[in-house]
């Protein structure tokens, strides 16, 4: 969760809690390939009970990708404002039903962004969530279609990069491995 001066934002949602109970309800087929790990007080809502805010207190909800174990909880913040997916993920989501469960998301209205050219990402082109360069969504196509890693730039002028599945263990990262679970492996 970002605290930003126009509101929380949260990217990405984890786990439902439903998995706890049954991960094949969840995940259905895929629960064959994809296990769900979620401890107590790891779901997104219980983090944001544990500092104090509810899914209704959440300006937008961020999405790196459509993948269950980044939008499995959905449901759990379905009160949120805001929900932003790229639209070349949203696509994607919308046709692939193998690598997409889009039950997922039924109980939210996901908006499509559309990344603009810019300096940024390996294919320049990324998304400015407040005009500001302080949130940036920008295009990392691999693991997904319309895949974001996340920069996020504080008023001091430093910044944080935040990547999604790239890569699920230190030595893929080490040894400049692609990970196993990708649309495109170049």
């Amino acid at each position: 969760m970002i605290e930003h001066p126009k509101g929380l934002v949260l990217l990405d949602t984890g786990w439902n809690d439903l998995v706890r109970k049954s991960q094949w309800a969840e995940l259905g087929l895929q629960v064959q390939i994809n296990k769900a790990y979620l401890p107590a007080g790891w779901s997104i809502k219980e983090q944001l009970a544990e500092l104090g805010y509810s899914d209704a207190d959440l300006e937008v909800v961020l999405l790196s990708h459509l993948h269950s174990d980044h939008a499995s909880g959905l449901p759990l913040v379905k009160h949120a404002k805001k929900f932003l997916v790229s639209e070349e993920e949203f696509e994607a989501g919308r046709k692939d039903k193998l690598r997409y469960i889009p039950k997922m998301w039924r109980d939210v209205t996901l908006t499509p962004f559309q990344y603009v050219n810019s300096q940024l990402g390996p294919f320049h082109r990324s998304f400015d969530l407040f005009n500001d360069g302080s949130i940036q969504m920008i295009w990392t196509p691999g693991h997904s279609a319309g895949l974001s890693s996340t920069l996020i730039t504080g008023a001091d002028g430093k910044s944080v990069l935040l990547a999604s599945d790239t890569g699920y263990a230190q030595s893929s990262i080490e040894e400049r491995k692609t990970q196993g679970i990708s649309i495109n492996q170049s």
